[in-house]
């Protein structure tokens, strides 16, 4: 469950628009991880992907599945 609602963004960028970035995940999830970075005072993303590596209800309270591969930096 989350309490931000994701409405405007998901419909100035819908799933199908992609310019560029990592193919094959929500853009609400990459969201959500780039938003936990700042209120989890994650200083990289080097170190924000070995956090959802190695945190799995970190990686779940995010959207990613657990079995699911991470993003790669």
């Amino acid at each position: 469950m989350t309490f931000i609602d994701f409405t405007f963004f998901l419909e100035i960028y819908p799933e199908s628009f992609s310019r560029r970035g990592s193919k094959g995940y929500s853009k609400k999830q990459l969201l959500m991880a780039l938003i936990a970075v700042q209120v989890e005072h994650i200083p990289t993303i080097k170190a924000l992907v070995h956090r959802l590596k190695s945190d799995p209800i970190f990686k779940r309270s995010l959207g990613f599945e657990y079995i699911s591969k991470t993003p790669s930096a």
